[in-house]
C-alpha cells in the first residue's frame, strides 16, 4: 500500500505519525458525511494514524469543493482503533484525536493554497466509542489559511 507521510511530531507528549493513504479504499459514506447545498464535487482520503508506534486512529476526510472548485468544507470520519487513544477528551483538555485532525487539516489547507471560499469549515464525526471535545470544539470551526 503506497503511503505519504504529512505528519511527524509530538501530539500529547506522544510521537504521532500521520500518513495518507495513496490509493483507494472501499468506503460507504455514513449519514453523518452528508455535504452543505453548496459542494458540488468531492473526494475522500484516507490517513492511518501511528501514535507512540502503535496504529490507532483511521481517518477518513470528505473534501467538498464549490462551482468554482474552491475548497469550501471537509468532513473527517475518525475510527479508534488502539486503546493507547482515550475515549474521550481527559480533564486536562488533552485531545489526541483533535489535535491530529487539526494537523491534517492543516495539510489539506496549505495543499489548496489560498483556493478556498471566504468562510471555509470542518467538522468531525466520531466513531462510537469517541466523544467528547473533538465534535464540539471542532464542529464548523473557521478555517484560517495559516493552518
Amino acid at each position: 500500500m503506497k503511503m505519504c507521510t504529512i505528519f511527524d511530531g509530538i501530539v500529547v507528549g506522544r510521537m504521532v505519525v500521520v500518513k495518507e493513504v495513496l490509493c483507494s479504499r472501499d468506503w460507504v459514506h455514513k449519514p453523518e458525511l452528508v455535504f452543505s447545498a453548496n459542494i458540488t464535487a468531492h473526494s475522500d482520503r484516507w490517513y492511518d494514524v501511528h501514535v507512540g508506534g502503535l496504529y490507532a486512529i483511521e481517518l477518513m476526510a470528505a473534501i467538498g469543493y464549490n462551482d468554482d472548485d474552491l475548497l469550501s468544507n471537509v468532513i473527517f470520519f475518525a475510527k479508534k482503533l488502539h486503546n493507547i487513544i482515550s475515549n474521550e477528551c481527559d480533564c486536562d483538555n488533552l485531545d489526541t484525536v483533535g489535535d491530529v485532525i487539526q494537523h491534517v487539516m492543516s495539510a489539506i489547507v496549505e495543499e489548496h493554497d489560498g483556493k478556498l471560499v471566504d468562510t471555509p469549515f470542518y467538522k468531525t464525526a466520531l466513531k462510537p466509542l469517541l466523544r467528547g471535545q473533538t465534535i464540539s470544539a471542532r464542529a464548523g470551526t473557521t478555517l484560517g489559511s495559516e493552518g
